[in-house]
Order: structure tokens, then sequence, then C-alpha cells
């Protein structure tokens, strides 16, 4: 193995749909971190194997992904002199590999996740794949139905709309591998309401000077797109890989904002039946977290008007 100042230290292991974008661009803004320009390699829960996921438009993904330690290691080339070295990839605390990755590829690293209402998060997941134009189903209820297929016939994490907002085993199974004192976990609420606070927290736990503010926008709309065209150049993979990693940040500021601008908010498919059908079957994960976190969470618990 290369040495493991090539390799990262740092590792923003989801939940996906749950801040980890934010978390990933306020991270990067710190001069004592280094982020790696892709966001989501996702090396570390593939074992250096091609993925072949075969729902709709899954194949970027497939292509995409790096597989190769030396492409990987090649990532946190410029960060070697910073002290801490980290990748954002979502999928990391739902895939099982992924302990398995972490700890025969980096050397005690720490681990961040966010965690958001997993009923909100799988109801994100689904607006967000229909905003990439690539969900089958018309409504969220038809999607959920049908999602036990599409995890059988190996689509990938991201469509897993309810069984990846099944908290408990993927934290019981991280627990279990890292010391409780390597993992900082965050709440979306708190990142949407006081992001500061948030990263100062973070930024605390990682021993970095905490007073650092970093411009936020906790943004992240998921949706159908107002304009096809601009939808598809603005959320091109391999468009943001390429172009975004040599463009400045006054770039791409205005870039992410017109992505946020073209997304066409749908009314909402989350009825208070269906909502209140989630909670009961995410109960036992909203207990955990609430065990974890030492926090009660009555909106996660809140079955709507």
């Amino acid at each position: 193995m290369a040495s493991t100042r090539l390799l990262p230290n740092l590792l923003i292991v989801g939940a996906m749909r749950s801040g980890t974008t934010t978390a990933y661009r306020a991270l990067s803004e710190h001069p004592e971190v280094f982020m790696s320009p892709w966001k989501e390699p996702h090396f570390l829960g593939l074992e250096g194997k091609r993925p072949t996921y075969s729902g709709p438009g899954d194949d970027a993904l497939n292509r995409n992904a790096v597989v190769s330690a030396s492409t990987y290691q090649e990532l946190f080339r410029n960060g070697v002199e910073y002290p801490w070295r980290g990748e954002a990839s979502a999928t990391y605390l739902y895939l099982p590999a992924a302990v398995r990755g972490i700890r025969r590829h980096t050397d005690d690293p720490r681990l961040v996740i966010l965690l958001r209402d997993p009923v909100d998060r799988a109801y994100s997941a689904y607006r967000y794949m229909s905003g990439q134009e690539r969900e089958p189903c018309d409504t969220f209820a038809a999607a959920l139905a049908d999602e036990e297929r599409r995890i059988t016939e190996g689509w990938a994490p991201m469509w897993h709309y309810r069984r990846a907002s099944h908290y408990r085993p993927q934290l019981e199974r991280l627990f279990d591998a890292f010391p409780s004192d390597r993992v900082h976990v965050a709440l979306f609420d708190d990142l949407q309401d006081r992001p500061r606070e948030v990263f100062a927290s973070m930024f605390a736990w990682l021993g970095v000077d905490d007073s650092f503010e970093v411009p936020v926008s906790t943004s992240n709309r998921s949706g159908p797109a107002r304009s096809r065209a601009l939808g598809y150049l603005l959320k091109s993979s391999r468009m943001r890989q390429r172009v975004g990693r040599r463009l400045p940040a006054f770039v791409m500021k205005p870039l992410r904002a017109a992505r946020e601008a073209n997304v066409q908010l749908a009314d909402p498919e989350l009825t208070p039946a269906l909502r209140r059908e989630l909670i009961g079957q995410f109960r036992d994960d909203i207990e955990y977290v609430e065990q974890l976190t030492g926090r009660r969470l009555p909106a996660w618990k809140s079955e709507g008007e």
C-alpha cells in the first residue's frame, strides 16, 4: 500500500440526501482541510470492483466510480501537507463493504455522518431521481411499492428509498467497527437552521480553527427541471468532474445557483397517510438516533396535517 499521506483520513460517509454536499463544500473551504476535487469516488465501498448497477441512468455511476487504488490515491496528491484529507461518498454508510474498504485503505480515519428525518430523506431521494428524469414511477407511493424489485435487480443505492432510511443497522455496523470518538454525527435539521454552529462543532472535533466561518448554502432542491437542456448540462457528472475541478469558486457558485433555480417544485406527493405509514416503519430507527444523539426528535415523528 502507498503511504497513508496520500490517502484520506476524513470521510463524510452519508446519509444520502442529508446534507453531505453542503458539508463537503464547507470543509473544502477550511484552510486546514483538503477535500478531494471529486466529491464521491465511491472507492471504499466498491473494493476495487467496477459496479454493474442496472437502474435507469446507473451506467454513469458504473463508468465514473473509482475502482483503482492508484487513481484513488491521486485524488489526494495535492493534500499531502494538510492535516486532514477527505472525500464525501454518501453511499459508505449504506454499503456494508465500505467498512472493510475504510479499514483496509485508511489509517485511523475520522468519519462524519449526517442524518435526516428518514421519511424526508426517502422522499428527497425520490424527488432527486425524478428531477434527473430517471424515476419511472409517477408517484412516490408507486416507487416505494417497486423498491424491492429494483433492489433485487441491482439498481444503485440511491434508488433504495425506504431501505437506505433504515438507519439503525447502518449505524450499528459503523459503530461496531470504529471507536465512537472517531465518529461525528450531525443532523440535517441543525444544518438547515444553524449551519455555522454545526460546522464550528465539526471543526472543533477535528482540532482545527473552529472560528473559521465558511459561506454556506443549505439549499439542495430536488425535483423536475424547468428546462431539460439546461438541467442536463448543469447536472452532468462528467461536466462537473472535468470542468468543475478547473473553475474557481466565483464561477462555480453561479453555476450551482442556476441549477437550483432550474428546479421546478412540483405539488407534494408525500401525503399525511403515507407519511404516517412510513413513520411506523422507521420508528425503531428514529428512536435509535434519539438515543445516539441524546436528542428528542418530535418533528421526525410528526405525521403532518
